[in-house]
């Protein structure tokens, strides 16, 4: 007969950083007689969070770089702007003193075909007038070509606010491919937190259960306990609804000799007041028969005189 026996070894988790990986392996063995076998199980797994949250902070700070350059074109696009409209608001003013030179040119000619009194100054006034219209078409000239510049520098504005704009649009995909990663890396942990969750509501729902046993038992208790309660307190009122009769026909009795002795009460002053009335009209008539005896005396002495 062949003995069989197992022997299982287990190595514990390592981690150097939470940027590196963390592996867990767990080896058994089994020996039954002669015949052996071997299962080696092995589960990594990687967190990526640190270096994501890295890379979204650079980004937004480059797109932030941006938008501050974007603000300083459409400034600097703004004041050349207002360069230009002051150029052709000098353009026009320069315009309008050639037209007023041509003028004056006009005027003098015909002031030479009038008068030829005054050639030599005639002359002097037509030199002047040359003059200053050569210098006017040399400051025409000159606003030109900064009108020129000023267009040139608005295209290359113009371009550098394109090329911005498409550094943009690349950096907000790779946002969104980043923000991509970050949610399937969050759908992982959050499944993960499910399972846990679950085992966790069942052990509660277990514990709640054994919890409304031992309150079932406990309402029971109270309610043997309530209705011997009830039923010394119903003694109780019968008791007190005795007392109370017997209260109550003690209170009658009581009240039919009260009433007993107001009857005789009021019998005994009838009667007091009976008498009382005799003796006032005994009393009167008492009084009458003096005056009668008086009458009848001062009537006597009348009669006696006469």
């Amino acid at each position: 007969m062949s003995k069989s026996f197992t022997i299982s070894t287990t190595t514990s988790t390592t981690t150097s950083n939470p940027k590196t990986t963390t592996a867990i392996t767990t080896t058994t063995t089994t020996t039954t007689g002669t015949a052996t076998t071997t299962t080696t199980t092995t589960t990594t797994t990687t967190s990526t969070t640190t270096t994501t949250t890295a890379t979204t902070t650079t980004i937004l700070l480059l797109l932030l770089l941006l938008l501050l350059l974007l603000l300083l074109l459409l400034l600097l696009l703004l004041l050349l702007l207002l360069l230009l409209l002051l150029l052709l608001l000098l353009l026009l003013l320069l315009l309008l003193l050639l037209l007023l030179l041509l003028l004056l040119l006009l005027l003098l000619l015909l002031l030479l075909l009038l008068r030829l009194l005054l050639p030599l100054l005639l002359l002097l006034l037509l030199l002047l007038l040359l003059l200053l219209l050569l210098l006017l078409l040399l400051l025409l000239l000159l606003l030109l070509l900064l009108l020129i510049l000023l267009l040139l520098l608005l295209l290359l504005l113009l371009l550098l606010l394109l090329l911005l704009l498409l550094l943009l649009l690349l950096l907000l995909l790779l946002l969104l491919l980043l923000l991509l990663l970050l949610l399937i890396l969050l759908l992982k942990l959050l499944l993960q937190l499910l399972l846990l969750l679950l085992l966790l509501l069942l052990l509660l729902l277990l514990l709640l259960l054994l919890l409304l046993l031992l309150l079932l038992l406990l309402l029971l208790l109270l309610l043997l306990l309530l209705l011997l309660l009830l039923l010394l307190q119903l003694l109780l009122l019968l008791l007190l609804l005795l007392l109370l009769l017997l209260l109550l026909l003690l209170l009658l009795l009581l009240l039919l000799l009260l009433l007993l002795l107001l009857l005789l009460l009021l019998l005994l002053l009838l009667l007091l007041l009976l008498l009382l009335l005799l003796l006032l009209l005994l009393l009167l008539l008492l009084l009458l028969l003096l005056l009668l005896q008086l009458l009848l005396l001062i009537i006597l002495l009348l009669l006696l005189r006469l």
